[in-house]
């Protein structure tokens, strides 16, 4: 990708709260949680899945609680696969990197090559925590990139091989982070990056950072949750903490619209509205 081109527009699952959340916002399982439907519609150019074995007690980041290559391949068979389809992120240090490797591989068979491999640290202490990632040194997370990135290219070590039925090529990794001293630890090597929207400057800032340590340009994928709220004519424009922001569904669109002449490959959107399909529909025709 160029990033010459309009970046893809994704949704970053889940489209429902999960059963039991607010009031009159459906639930949904892997068989009927709207993501068949978006895809098929066109609503979307991409379908991304979060790895979130647990979260805190209270966190309102729940929903899509599946194991994302499962349900990837799930949609694959349900024929709902488009342009995109990729993970944001995989928690390193949860997997062995050979396990890891071969369930991204399988992703990327029956996705049919259109796997974006996002690779990531966890991020909330709870959750790191109970998954016995909390306290990794960077050390240890550079061992565990490089690992995982050789398994994918079928260095495995010496007297085994990781062999597929349906051999395919390793999907692109991105690495999911905030600090550019991870970026510098595994040289510079990942294939994209993984960022929270936030201030434009700041985000294009350190994309060149990340561009000149690579020396090369380095494919974004930039995500946003966008809470949809009523209008309110003297509400400014939101600006994104961490990918987090609320207003309007137009004061939203003209957001991605910024962001869309940014040097940004795809856009992850995660809905929060009553009525997300609809939402997501106006969002792709702005």
């Amino acid at each position: 990708m160029t990033g010459a081109a309009a970046p893809t527009f994704g949704l970053l699952a889940p489209l429902y709260r999960p059963r039991g959340g607010p009031a009159g916002v459906p639930g949904g399982t892997p068989a009927e949680d709207g993501l068949v439907r978006v895809v098929r519609d066109g609503l979307v150019d991409a379908i991304w899945l979060r790895d979130l074995p647990v979260v805190p007690t209270g966190d309102d980041d729940t929903g899509q609680g599946t194991d994302p290559f499962a349900h990837l391949s799930h949609l694959a068979g349900l024929g709902a696969v488009p342009a995109v389809v990729g993970t944001a992120s995989v928690i390193l240090g949860t997997r062995h990197p050979l396990v890891l490797a071969r369930a991204a591989l399988t992703a990327q068979a029956h996705s049919g090559g259109r796997l974006v491999l996002g690779l990531g640290t966890g991020g909330k202490p709870a959750m790191n925590a109970a998954l016995g990632v909390a306290d990794r040194t960077l050390d240890a997370f550079a061992q565990e990139w490089r690992a995982v990135c050789r398994a994918l290219r079928g260095d495995v070590g010496d007297g085994v091989t990781l062999r597929m039925p349906l051999p395919v090529p390793p999907p692109p990794v991105y690495l999911a982070t905030t600090d550019t001293d991870r970026w510098r630890a595994v040289d510079g090597t990942p294939d994209g990056w993984l960022a929270f929207a936030g201030t434009e400057p700041a985000f294009v800032g350190q994309h060149d950072d990340l561009c000149r340590i690579s020396g090369r340009r380095v494919e974004t994928a930039v995500r946003f949750d966008l809470t949809v709220m009523p209008p309110d004519e003297g509400a400014t424009d939101p600006v994104p903490v961490r990918g987090r922001a609320a207003g309007s569904i137009d004061q939203l669109a003209r957001l991605l619209a910024r962001w869309r002449r940014l040097p940004v490959d795809h856009l992850l959107v995660n809905i929060r509205s009553p009525d997300p399909v609809g939402d997501l529909r106006r969002l792709r025709e702005a």
